[in-house]
């Protein structure tokens, strides 16, 4: 299970809870079908509330998913890696994104962020960057 959040027309995040994979799947779905109804709406704010959302582990661990059109989506992971050095404890930043033009894809990629661990997802997600 992974919790589920959205974005409203002020591009405010808005957490749904947690979600299964199948609800999941379910979501990007419905996505990708409202899509249609946004031909030709000019309110931008309007138009990303209704084409992003994503999944989350915590507030620091994260895939967000843009819907761009019917066969275009881009995911963006990000997630916070500790470092600590001898006397002070840092915080580096993961954070890459990639476009890709199936959802089928899609939903394997969604597929394994909820059955993976955030480390082993991160290794995955690196891999679909070198191809």
């Amino acid at each position: 299970m992974r919790e589920y959040y959205s974005m409203n027309e002020n591009l405010n995040c808005v957490d749904h809870g947690e979600v299964s994979i199948e609800e999941a799947y379910n979501l990007i779905d419905k996505y990708i079908v409202g899509q249609e109804e946004l031909k030709g709406i000019k309110d931008g704010e309007y138009v990303m509330s209704k084409s992003m959302f994503g999944f989350n582990v915590d507030k620091n661990t994260f895939i967000q998913i843009f819907i761009y059109n019917k066969e275009e989506f881009g995911i963006e992971f990000e997630m916070i890696i500790p470092k600590k050095t001898l006397f002070i404890k840092l915080d580096n930043v993961y954070q890459e994104e990639i476009t890709i033009y199936n959802k089928e894809e899609l939903k394997e990629i969604t597929k394994n962020f909820f059955e993976n661990e955030p480390e082993k997802f991160k290794n995955y997600f690196e891999s679909l960057i070198k191809k």
